[in-house]
């Protein structure tokens, strides 16, 4: 490659931004395969005969992967270099989307959604490391912006053109797709992207990091106090996705606007459209302020402020009102990418995937708790007297009560960001023991 490629266009920006941007797909393939279950609640309920919560533990099986591993793909990304991680973790993810779909084993099922969550546990990070290789370091908070926005751009066009796959011909059919997109997808990776030290006339000059000094430094970043409060507030805002968007959001729009899937879809799109535009404006915006922590306390305010009326008067308001509170509750909850600026502020770059690991574990949570607990809040709400063929059916009112979690999380976090240390590099300077040091 190095070979094709003139020095001059090696070291230039453009081409930096350009092999950060295909990383980034990784992501958005990934990003489809998460929401994938949202949009087949019913036919996933029906087919295995699952109740709420039945069907919300099928799903969290992708988080019960994911999370636990944000602790250890830093490390191994940290270890082994981009590049090869991304691509064994591709070839993970289409091989789980094939077990997922091609049987009807609700266990093995649950397996497949496992193996995608083990494979989609590195998208993230690994573009994130490679932002941070390639680009200066002013840019890395509009990249972590731009990376979640490219995530949301493949979620809405997704939730629209899967919805209605689903609506006309059933689930099996965007499994099939899924899985020839992961194929193309590696093909793409192995040819094109490539970590920086592979690609130029710099040889690497740091010795890689064994694994028991990564863990010293993941040990490290778990005991600072900055490190888990930006984890919990980036929890809370991300249950915007996880619990909402991603899952229940689809049937919470058709019990509200009693519309099909498809039509449900537009308005939760309107979440991810909020994240798609928010995402790269909040990295700007804590670059002109200078500050992190004042773009998440307004990002706690404000997307409270905008899921509230939403929980209260969901029978009452006109599509229009409804459309736009959803668009600016995923707006303010994308305040959330600044958790990971401020990780990126604490530690090298050398250390860069340990510390995005350790933030997307906490975040994570979200889906890999929250998200089953919602759907047993569902089953606790229910009276259980509405039934079709044996199958719960949940009334409004129902998903009315069990929302209520996620503002009581953002109140929470809106109390951690109030007391959280400016971590921004030219502002104020962080206490001692929560900067991380080779």
């Amino acid at each position: 490659m190095r070979k094709i490629i003139s020095t001059r266009l090696q070291n230039s920006l453009v081409f930096s931004w350009v092999i950060c941007i295909l990383a980034t797909l990784f992501y958005t393939y990934e990003y489809l395969l998460r929401i994938e279950p949202g949009i087949m609640l019913k036919d996933l309920r029906l087919y295995f005969s699952l109740s709420a919560g039945g069907v919300g533990l099928l799903v969290s099986a992708y988080y019960w992967a994911y999370t636990p591993l944000q602790l250890v793909v830093g490390l191994i990304t940290d270890r082994f270099g981009a590049r090869r991680v991304l691509l064994s973790a591709l070839f993970f993810c289409v091989v789980g989307t094939f077990i997922f779909g091609m049987n009807e084993n609700y266990w093995i099922a649950g397996g497949g959604r496992f193996l995608i969550g083990v494979g989609s546990a590195f998208a993230f990070v690994g573009a994130l490391k490679l932002g941070a290789e390639w680009l200066p370091k002013k840019y890395f908070s509009f990249f972590v912006g731009l990376c979640t926005s490219l995530g949301m751009l493949g979620a809405m066009f997704g939730e629209t053109v899967m919805s209605w796959v689903v609506d006309h011909m059933g689930w099996h059919p965007v499994i099939v797709d899924s899985l020839w997109l992961g194929v193309v997808l590696m093909g793409v990776f192995f040819f094109f992207v490539f970590e920086k030290h592979e690609i130029t006339a710099q040889m690497r000059v740091e010795t890689p990091l064994n694994f028991r000094l990564l863990f010293d430094y993941l040990f490290k970043m778990a005991r600072s106090k900055t490190m888990l409060q930006v984890g919990f507030i980036g929890c809370a805002l991300y249950l915007s996705l996880s619990v909402l968007a991603e899952q229940w959001g689809n049937t919470f729009i058709q019990k509200t606007l009693s519309v099909d899937a498809q039509s449900a879809s537009y308005y939760v799109d309107m979440i991810f459209f909020g994240w798609f535009l928010g995402s790269p404006l909040h990295g700007i915006l804590s670059e002109k302020l200078a500050s992190r922590r004042h773009v998440l306390i307004f990002g706690c305010v404000l997307s409270c402020a905008s899921i509230v009326p939403i929980i209260i008067w969901a029978a009452v308001l006109s599509k229009i009102t409804l459309a736009v509170l959803l668009f600016l509750f995923g707006f303010f909850c994308s305040s959330e990418i600044n958790c990971f600026a401020v990780a990126n502020d604490l530690v090298e770059r050398r250390l860069v995937a340990t510390a995005m690991g350790l933030i997307n574990a906490c975040i994570m949570v979200s889906g890999m708790i929250v998200q089953p607990f919602f759907g047993f809040c569902l089953d606790f709400f229910s009276s259980k007297i509405h039934t079709v063929h044996s199958s719960v059916v949940y009334t409004l009112s129902d998903y009315q009560k069990a929302l209520w979690i996620v503002p009581i999380f953002l109140i929470v976090a809106l109390v951690f960001a109030l007391f959280i240390d400016e971590s921004y590099h030219q502002g104020v300077n962080l206490r001692k023991r929560d900067k991380i040091h080779l």
